[in-house]
């Protein structure tokens, strides 16, 4: 982040922010000012706060909220330029910084993962949404046309769109997205209900297959594909993901991570999460291995 941030994004708050002197804690370890309400500058270290100030200024912490008398009360939430929100996603540095990038626009971006199950793609999305939670919707693309995604675009009216498994989605969906994507407006017309909004909306989404995507569509995205963790990739991933899980043990969690690799001949990570869930010992996850294995396959 450079002394000087670049604008806040108007539409968001659409009053500048108060021009008295209040000091803002953006989250980078500095303190700013602004005299403009919208673009702000460097004064000091954030350890200010700790010693305390004269003035009498009130302290914004960890996040700016948008002054009282906006129609729009969401939180304006800076991204550290150090991508941190993806610390618990090993690897990927390269594209953690083309997410940051994106996060950071002051323009829509639309960003596209594309791979097989288990490559980690689902969880950039995650990390965006925890992250944003007020910002964001969420959307599985499996059960999203059946829970009709645009009439909730409609009601939240996110900075965020976060789309897992994208090409789940039927086609009129797909359409209704690329032409959103397109036009920035969010339109609908039927015989029961007609709208048309402007909605500006950075989309975030995966898929495991881009045939099924529409082309249009696809164009929209800038994609990245991933592919397969190798055997030491999947290990290190395993055993860090397992620790949310409660195996804090790392021989476990390394343990369990082999037994799917070797024992079941597959780098399945919601395999491991599920073993981790039930197993708390080396032997009951030897015997839960052995009994997946017996029933893997019938024919």
């Amino acid at each position: 982040m450079t002394n000087k941030i670049s604008r806040l994004i108007k539409r968001m708050t659409e009053e500048p922010f108060p021009t008295d002197g209040s000091l803002y804690d953006l989250g980078d370890g500095n303190l700013y000012q602004t005299e403009d309400g919208y673009t702000f500058h460097t004064v000091g270290n954030v350890s200010l706060l700790q010693n305390g100030c004269s003035g009498g200024n009130e302290l914004y912490r960890a996040t700016l909220k948008a002054p009282t008398t906006t129609t729009n009360t969401k939180e304006i939430k800076t991204v550290s330029s150090s991508y941190d929100i993806f610390a618990d996603i090993v690897g990927y540095t390269d594209i953690k910084k083309e997410f940051t990038k994106a996060l950071q626009s002051v323009s829509p971006v639309g960003i596209l993962l594309v791979g097989p199950p288990g490559c980690g793609k689902s969880e950039f999305l995650k990390q965006i949404a925890k992250a944003f939670p007020e910002q964001s919707l969420f959307i599985d693309g499996t059960y999203g046309s059946k829970a009709g995604i645009f009439d909730k675009l409609k009601n939240t009216k996110p900075k965020y769109l976060i789309l897992d498994e994208i090409d789940k989605l039927k086609g009129d969906d797909q359409q209704a997205l690329y032409n959103l994507m397109e036009s920035g407006r969010l339109t609908k017309t039927t015989k029961a209900e007609h709208y048309d909004i402007e909605l500006k909306c950075w989309v975030f989404a995966t898929a495991n297959n881009k045939e099924d995507i529409l082309e249009p569509l696809f164009d929209r995205f800038e994609r990245y594909f991933l592919g397969q963790y190798n055997d030491d990739e999947f290990k290190a991933i395993a055993v860090q993901r397992l620790k949310k899980e409660g195996i804090q043990d790392e021989e476990l969690a390394l343990y369990i991570a082999n037994a799917v690799l070797r024992g079941l001949n597959r780098k399945n990570l919601r395999d491991a999460i599920r073993i981790a869930r039930k197993c708390k010992t080396f032997a009951q996850v030897e015997e839960t291995v052995q009994t997946m294995k017996k029933y893997s396959n019938l024919n």
